[in-house]
């Protein structure tokens, strides 16, 4: 009897669930849903089962009243807190959390009124900036200065600059600048010329 007893639920737990429930949509399975949920249902609105969650739920509370965070999440693995937290933070809700709280940020500051600088750093901070600066600002210019000068070779720079400017320009730039003093010689030469001319005529007619 045991070994037919064994044959028989070795049997069964290696058929198929349909052939021993039915295939879905059949009226057997339909009767059991609607059994099983009815029985939740009741189960679930039934009010000695609320009051024994009620009451397992306040003993939980009561038992976790004096713990800390620290032993109540002892037994909980650390990769899975993080496993959990990260995935927490790559779920479109908490991609649509950060977009919404980034636009808001923005909106909010883009929308305030930038105001006068002065009314949020004093009227004496330009004042109190240059103090502050002028003195470390200038000793170090002093001290930057000599030795910048002494890298560059000023004179030779522009040498070089003048030697590879155009002969062409050089003439330009030279007969635009003595332009109007040349006139000046050409006509101051025209009229010595022209005195000297005219007093050497007169000196030679009197004698």
């Amino acid at each position: 009897m045991a070994r037919s007893v064994n044959d028989a639920i070795v049997e069964f737990l290696r058929r198929p669930v349909v052939s021993v429930l039915g295939r879905p949509g059949d009226p057997s399975v339909e009767q059991v849903k609607d059994t099983v949920t009815d029985w939740v249902l009741g189960v679930a609105r039934d009010a000695g089962t609320r009051e024994f969650l009620v009451e397992k739920l306040r003993t939980t509370l009561g038992a976790a009243e004096d713990r800390t965070w620290g032993e109540l999440l002892g037994r909980v693995s650390p990769e899975r807190v993080a496993e959990a937290i990260v995935a927490a933070a790559r779920s479109p809700e908490a991609r649509s959390v950060y977009e919404d709280a980034v636009d808001r940020g923005l909106r909010l500051v883009m929308e305030r009124p930038i105001g006068r600088p002065a009314d949020l750093l004093g009227e004496d901070t330009a004042e109190r900036i240059r103090d502050a600066i002028d003195a470390p600002l200038w000793g170090w210019l002093q001290e930057q200065i000599p030795a910048v000068a002494q890298q560059i070779d000023v004179a030779g720079r522009v040498e070089q600059k003048i030697l590879e400017y155009p002969m062409q320009k050089v003439e330009e730039l030279v007969r635009g600048v003595t332009q109007r003093e040349l006139q000046l010689i050409i006509y101051l030469g025209y009229f010595l010329g022209a005195v000297i001319g005219i007093s050497l005529v007169g000196i030679q007619a009197l004698t």
